[in-house]
Order: structure tokens, then sequence, then C-alpha cells
């Protein structure tokens, strides 16, 4: 019983200090412009990646399909690509078509036509 004290107070202690330092927004404000963000909504879930287009003070500019969108700092976190898509092997790759099978080829001693050549004067 006095374990879970402790752990409801070190929550509540957590919890208090995070209202008041409020979430590091560091990341955010680092960003290049056209960089991956995504945006918490309302509907309690992270949507994107969209481009950031600008950070002035607290608001940030995204591109939305319907266009730039203003929202505020706290609600957008940087998008980070997961670090398996760039360790993709080469041999694990399948090719998507099968190369085309050439019908005739031409032989170099049998051409119909001599080839031009040029006269110097």
């Amino acid at each position: 019983m006095a374990e879970i004290a402790k752990l409801r107070a070190k929550q509540t202690i957590n919890n208090a200090l995070y209202h008041r330092n409020r979430p590091n927004m560091t990341l955010v404000y680092n960003l290049l412009l056209n960089s991956k963000v995504l945006i918490w909504r309302k509907s309690g879930s992270w949507n994107g990646p969209y481009c950031l287009l600008a950070v002035e003070n607290e608001i940030c500019c995204i591109q939305l399909p319907s266009g730039p969108t203003s929202f505020r700092s706290t609600s957008i976190k940087p998008y980070f690509w997961p670090k398996n898509t760039y360790n993709v092997k080469l041999d694990k790759l399948e090719a998507t078509a099968k190369p085309d099978k050439p019908e005739a080829t031409a032989e170099l001693d049998k051409l119909e036509a001599p080839l031009p050549t040029l006269e110097v004067p």
C-alpha cells in the first residue's frame, strides 16, 4: 500500500511540473522550413505528415491539402522517418517487370548500306 502511495505522489509531482514548465518545444522551433510535421487533432490522434511553412512565436503555419493553416506550436511535433526505411537490402527487392527480349539483333558485318564518311578538304 505504501508503494502505491509513493507512485501516486511521484505521478502527481510529474504532472504538476509538466503543466508548470510546459512541453519542450525546441524541436519544433529548430525545424527547417518544408520539414515534415505531425498535427494533433481534437479526434485524439496525430495526423500527417504535412509541410511546415513558417514559425512565428507560438504559431506554426502548416501546408494542408485545403491550404495553409495556422496551429499553435504545442499541437505540432516533428515527423521522424522510421530507421528501417533506409535499411532496405537490395537482394530483398523484387523486380516488378521482366526485361524484354530483343526480337532480332543486328550484326556489324551484315549492314546493308555502308556508313557515311566525312571528307576532309
